[in-house]
């Protein structure tokens, strides 16, 4: 038998032998007496039904292991259409001495964070209308990371200006992920690919870092839910921004200098989540909001038409000359046996709740530290098949090209949260039963005081019995 039906024989056979108590009581109590026993076997009767204790969830099989999460594990907030315009050009004026191609790898938007299988439901769902280049090879690949990547080997012979342009449908979600009881740290398969890369040190994530090692022992927990909000709680406690930064400084950095800007508050919540046990990377991406330097305005309700840009200039091949609208930013993922993973903003911290959250404008393009590790052709780096995440860059060999980088998000369509009228109205018309006990419950409470009311104001007036008899004998 399934738990939750089993949860719900079991909550009605209470109501039965409970009701049946109170007719019990109810029999050999009069008047007002029997008034309050009918109104506490209401109240007691009902709530074994209005208030359902939690069901607890079952053991994790190895199909579940990896998500998506129960459809009653996370909730929605407002969801966002917008339209996508993405466009990438170069020039060749005045250049000399390049090769006969040069090659660029362009990160691309994609499906991430999957709610629903059946239903294709992803945290952000990405649909291509349409994608055009000028000229040149053109392949995709996906890296060890899970990042997907444009690559193209374009002819120099004849080129003056290349353009890529990219034209989709982009959805985000506001997806809010709740806690599990039944899931441990022993929920864990610690055999798994993932696990190991995900729980690793690297450069920027130090986990074994002293100070790094003890305060995880103090936030660490046997349910990887409490940990995460432990650690979540923790960061966007201990450090505070700043926006000034221009190098990735890292964890260790951050926990001993109690600053940084986003990406050391990722950067931290990552290395102390892996020294709990908890996989976790950081993402990379923009967030759709007005931007002045480090000061961003977000408006997550903002009206169909809406339009924000993030642009990049660069007239000296140099990635250093960046103009825009909007920001780019680093948040965390952290990985949940039977949910899969888990956005969280600890930046944000402190604007809202983002333990468990993500709203309809963050956008990831990349996740991890080191991207294109195993895509061909290689991306060029010293490292050599990897490179650090710093997008939204282009990743190419220095050519000195005048470049431009354009990202534009349109809103087409807000499915926008409902309101706590809406929410109390929906919850009204869902569930007329409690309501109508409810309204019995005030009934019988206007009742009863009117009662209790009524009875003082005609003692008041006759008196005890006595003086009531000797003005009754005295009229006759």
């Amino acid at each position: 038998m399934f738990e939750a039906q089993r949860h719900i024989i079991l909550r009605m056979e209470k109501a039965y032998h409970h009701m049946l108590y109170f007719i019990h009581i109810m029999t050999r109590t009069k008047g007002m007496n029997r008034v309050i026993f009918s109104l506490v076997a209401l109240l007691v009767v009902g709530m074994q039904f209005v208030v359902a204790p939690a069901v607890p969830a079952g053991a994790i099989s190895p199909a579940a292991y990896y998500g998506p999460p129960a459809s009653d594990a996370f909730s929605y907030g407002t969801n966002t259409t917008y339209f996508y315009n993405f466009t990438y050009k170069m020039t060749k004026t005045g250049v000399v001495g390049l090769p006969v191609t040069i090659d660029r790898w362009i990160p691309t938007l994609t499906n991430r964070t999957i709610l629903n299988v059946g239903s294709s439901i992803y945290e952000q769902e990405f649909r291509i209308i349409s994608q055009t280049w000028t000229s040149g090879s053109h392949t995709e690949d996906t890296d060890d990371f899970g990042n997907q990547f444009h690559i193209f080997s374009i002819p120099v012979a004849g080129m003056t200006t290349w353009t890529f342009n990219v034209q989709g449908n982009l959805t985000l979600r506001d997806i809010t992920w709740k806690s599990q009881s039944s899931v441990t740290m022993g929920s864990y398969n610690k055999t798994d690919g993932l696990y190991s890369l995900y729980t690793a040190e690297e450069q920027y994530i130090n986990k074994s870092f002293p100070l790094i090692q003890t305060r995880a022992v103090s936030l660490n927990n046997s349910n990887p839910f409490t940990a995460a909000r432990n650690v979540y709680d923790f960061v966007k406690g201990y450090l505070t921004y700043n926006g000034s930064m221009e190098n990735e400084e890292g964890a260790e950095f951050a926990i001993v200098n109690k600053y940084g800007d986003c990406t050391e508050f990722s950067y931290l919540m990552v290395a102390l989540l892996r020294a709990c046990g908890i996989p976790a990377r950081v993402m990379r991406g923009l967030v759709i909001a007005n931007s002045a330097g480090a000061a961003v305005s977000p408006d997550y309700r903002a009206a169909v038409g809406t339009k924000w840009r993030y642009y990049l200039t660069a007239p000296d091949g140099n990635k250093n000359h960046v103009s825009s609208e909007m920001t780019g930013h680093a948040w965390v993922e952290y990985f949940i046996p039977g949910s899969g993973w888990i956005l969280s903003d600890p930046t944000w911290g402190n604007v809202a709740d983002y333990g468990s959250r993500i709203d309809n404008i963050h956008v990831p393009y990349v996740a991890g530290v080191w991207i294109g590790q195993g895509i061909s052709p290689a991306i060029p780096s010293p490292n050599p098949t990897t490179e650090l995440s710093t997008l939204p860059y282009i990743f190419y060999i220095y050519d000195s090209l005048p470049q431009t980088v354009s990202y534009e998000f349109t809103i087409i369509h807000q499915e926008l949260s409902p309101t706590l009228w809406e929410q109390i109205l929906d919850f009204i018309i869902k569930n007329p039963l409690v309501i109508l006990g409810i309204v019995v419950f005030l009934m019988i409470v206007v009742g009863i005081a009117a009662a209790i009311k009524r009875r003082k104001r005609n003692k008041a007036y006759y008196g005890n019995d006595n003086t009531y008899r000797e003005r009754l004998t005295f009229s006759i």
